[in-house]
C-alpha cells in the first residue's frame, strides 16, 4: 500500500546524500539494471558479451538477494547477453512487479514469439526495447547476423497485442547503435518506426570494445554523423515521433536543432547513489556509464556491495575536479563525445583514431 512512498523516500535520500557527496549511505539503488545472461543468440558487431570464454547465467541465489531491495527500487532494467535465453526471467519479473518496480526489457526481439511476449505482458511490463540498427536486411545481417523480418514481425506483434489490450504500457522503444554502416540509414530508420507504431527510439554512439570494430566508429566520421543526427532530428519532428540522440561531434549552429532531440550532458552525476549494473557472475558495476567494478553480490550480501570500497570512492569524488579514473571517461551522464575514450575501451585504439583524425586535418 505505501510501496511508492518507500520508493519516493529513497530517491530523497539518494539526492541529499548526492548533493552532499556522502560515501557510505543508508539508502539503495533506484535503479538496477541486470545482465541476466551472457548467452545471446546474436553475434553483434559492437557486443562484447558473446566473446567472453565462459557463457553463464544468473544464479537464483542472486534474485533471493535483490528481492529485499525490490521495495525501495523504482526500475528494474533487465538485459543480456539476450534475456529471453534466461531460464528465470519469469521468476525474476515476478519478484520486481511484486514490489511495484516498474520494469524494462530489452532484447533482440527474435524469440519473442507469442508465448513469451504473453510472459512478460503479464507482469506489467513499463517499457519494451527492441535493439534493431538497420531498415536494410543485409545492413542488419552485416550487424547483427540475424532475421530483421521475423524481428519486425515480433515487434509488429507487441505494438498490436498491447493496442488490442487497451493497454498504456509497455511503451515500445527501439534502439539503434550508431556507426558508419548504419548512419546513412537512420532517417529512414525514423520513418520505419513510425509506421510501425514505435513510441520512442533510442540512438547511441557505437563502442569499440575490439579490434574488427574499429573501422566502424562514427569517431572516424564526424562531420557526417552529425549530419546525418541533424537529419534524422528533423524528419522526426515532421512525422511524429520521439527521437533520443546522443551530443553531437561539433556545436550545433544556432537555430539548426529541430526540438530538443539531442542528450546533453549533466552537471551532476548521480550514478554511484542511485544506480548499478549486475553482470551474470554477481560482479556489479557502478553503472551503465563505465563506472568500473564496485563489488560483487557473489561475495556478500548486498549492503557490503552497495557501501563498497569503490562505490564510497566515486561518491565523494565524482562530481569534484578529480573524479574516479574510471568516471573520466564517462558515456552517459557526462558523455563527451568528441574524446576518443568516449568511443574506443583500449588505449591503442584510442591513440590510433587520434592520430588517423590528425593526419587528415593536415592532409
Amino acid at each position: 500500500m505505501y510501496t511508492h512512498k518507500i520508493k519516493r523516500l529513497n530517491q530523497l535520500a539518494n539526492q541529499v546524500y548526492a548533493a552532499r557527496s556522502i560515501g557510505v549511505v543508508d539508502s539503495f539503488p533506484e535503479v538496477i539494471t541486470v545482465a541476466v545472461s551472457s548467452r545471446c543468440n546474436y553475434r553483434c558487431l559492437m557486443c562484447g558479451e558473446w566473446r567472453r570464454p565462459v557463457q553463464e547465467d544468473l544464479p537464483l541465489e542472486m534474485i533471493e538477494k535483490l528481492e529485499p531491495v525490490f521495495p525501495f527500487l523504482s526500475t528494474l532494467y533487465v538485459t543480456g547477453g539476450e534475456p529471453l535465453l534466461y531460464p528465470h526471467l519469469d521468476t525474476l519479473l515476478g519478484k520486481a512487479a511484486a514490489a511495484g518496480c516498474n520494469l524494462q526489457l530489452v532484447t533482440n526481439g527474435l524469440l519473442l514469439d507469442p508465448k513469451k511476449l504473453e510472459m512478460v505482458f503479464k507482469h506489467g511490463l513499463e517499457k519494451l526495447k527492441f535493439s534493431l540498427d538497420a531498415v536494410r536486411p543485409a545492413t542488419y545481417k552485416k550487424i547483427r547476423g540475424g532475421d530483421l523480418p521475423k524481428v519486425l514481425e515480433n515487434l509488429t506483434r507487441a505494438v498490436a497485442l498491447r493496442n488490442a489490450l487497451g493497454l498504456r504500457s509497455p511503451y515500445i522503444e527501439v534502439g539503434f547503435v550508431a556507426m558508419r554502416s548504419n548512419i546513412d540509414e537512420l532517417t529512414k530508420f525514423v520513418v520505419m518506426s513510425k509506421k510501425l507504431g514505435v513510441d520512442v527510439i533510442y540512438v547511441s554512439y557505437m563502442a569499440v570494445h575490439h579490434e574488427d570494430a574499429f573501422e566502424e566508429s562514427l569517431f572516424l566520421d564526424q562531420a557526417h554523423s552529425d549530419e546525418m543526427m541533424l537529419r534524422a532530428a528533423a524528419v522526426a519532428k515532421e512525422v511524429g515521433i520521439l527521437l533520443n540522440l546522443p551530443p553531437l561531434f561539433a556545436a550545433t549552429p544556432a537555430g539548426s536543432e529541430p526540438g530538443n532531440s539531442f542528450r546533453t550532458g549533466r552537471a551532476t552525476c548521480y550514478e554511484p547513489w542511485r544506480n548499478m549494473f549486475l553482470w551474470p557472475s554477481g560482479s556489479v558495476s557502478m553503472c551503465c556509464g563505465g563506472g568500473g567494478h564496485s563489488g560483487s553480490l557473489a561475495e556478500g550480501d548486498f549492503e557490503q556491495m552497495w557501501n563498497s570500497p569503490a562505490r564510497v570512492h566515486a561518491r565523494s569524488r565524482v562530481n569534484t575536479d578529480k573524479p574516479p579514473k574510471s568516471c573520466e571517461n564517462c558515456f552517459t551522464s557526462k558523455q563527451q563525445p568528441n574524446r576518443a575514450a568516449t568511443h574506443f575501451d583500449s588505449v591503442e585504439l584510442r591513440k590510433r583514431a587520434e592520430a588517423r583524425l590528425a593526419a587528415e586535418a593536415v592532409s
